[in-house]
């Protein structure tokens, strides 16, 4: 994709501005190698397929899947496996907690009387709290699985971007090339934000 670029390789000649507001359209694309990049009108930047401006930071980000306000930062190409893995791992645990809940509001049951015992109230808060994070936590892990195995992000779904599915050979070999690319592939090192003089934005940040 594109790197971080002021200047000529923003789009920009010295003392002009290039636009969203004058001169060149927000959409414009061209292709590079083979690449189609795209014009952001507010960081000014030439931006790689992969890339999308994530309006609640103000810069573009490479291999954006969506801007997540539980943990303040986009999800991206280098931390998105560690959003799969908080996902399915919270998930996991929620589930093994509400089993566990549900044993102990069983076990105090059985003693009798347990209207009048503080500790099952106590257990069954604590069942509707993990049954909560389950209900949370398992769709949007499975959903984000599924996207990850199909190359495919959020921004792409809700984009009307499903084209762009990447399954070349067929699912059988797609699907696991996609996921050990996310999973382990390299993350590459995180790079400067270099803002145009006269953007908007807060520029390009290639590897968030």
């Amino acid at each position: 994709g594109a790197s971080a670029s002021t200047g000529e390789e923003g789009g920009a000649k010295s003392g002009e501005r290039p636009s969203g507001s004058a001169g060149r359209p927000q959409n414009e694309s061209r292709e590079v190698d083979g690449e189609v990049q795209r014009w952001c009108g507010t960081c000014f930047i030439w931006r790689g397929p992969n890339a999308s401006h994530c309006n609640f930071c103000g810069f573009c980000v490479e291999g954006f899947d969506h801007h997540c306000g539980v943990i303040g930062n986009c999800v991206a190409r280098r931390n998105h496996r560690f959003f799969i893995a908080l996902l399915v791992f919270g998930a996991v645990a929620s589930v093994c907690m509400l089993v566990s809940g549900v044993e102990q509001a069983k076990e105090i049951a059985a003693e009798g009387n347990k209207w009048k015992n503080y500790r099952y109230y106590l257990t069954v808060i604590f069942c509707v709290f993990h049954g909560y994070m389950v209900f949370m936590l398992a769709p949007f892990a499975c959903i984000q699985l599924v996207l990850t195995s199909v190359g495919l992000t959020e921004k792409k779904v809700l984009g009307k971007r499903r084209h762009e599915a990447s399954v070349d050979g067929g699912a059988v070999l797609a699907c696991p090339r996609n996921c050990f690319r996310v999973f382990f592939g390299k993350m590459g090192r995180g790079f400067r934000r270099y803002p145009h003089p006269l953007s908007h934005g807060k520029g390009y940040f290639k590897w968030q």
